[in-house]
């Protein structure tokens, strides 16, 4: 049942990231290197974190018990709330962090990396 679409799915994760690093000029690194995958790509971080706690709040809103299509509705308002939750994330925390985090390493060689001292 649902293990063996998921153990199917895993399987086919796994060959899709092996082909795109085994084969990087193929039809797929173009299509994944394309604006809206990439945008989705730099935000999925912020997707999975924030998609858990908002699909339970839009699940249990008042306003998704009501009859008829109210479950596809909850559906997609959880996943477009997710969706723009980790856009403002990515552009209002995670950007200004990157940026701090470059302007913090410019000093240093691209092969130094910080290392911590032993404890004594």
């Amino acid at each position: 049942g649902s293990s063996m679409l998921l153990n199917g799915a895993t399987l086919a994760s796994v060959a899709m990231v092996a082909f795109v690093v085994l084969v990087p000029e193929s039809f797929w690194v173009r299509l994944l290197s394309r604006k809206a995958p990439s945008w989705f790509g730099a935000r999925s971080y912020g997707i999975y974190l924030y998609h858990f706690p908002l699909a339970g709040v839009v699940a249990f809103a008042p306003i998704f018990h009501l009859r008829g299509g109210a479950h596809d509705m909850a559906i997609v308002a959880g996943v477009s709330l997710s969706v723009v939750v980790a856009a403002a994330s990515y552009r209002w925390i995670e950007t200004p962090f990157l940026r701090l985090k470059d302007r913090l390493s410019l000093g240093r060689m691209p092969d130094q990396q910080p290392t911590l001292a032993p404890a004594t």
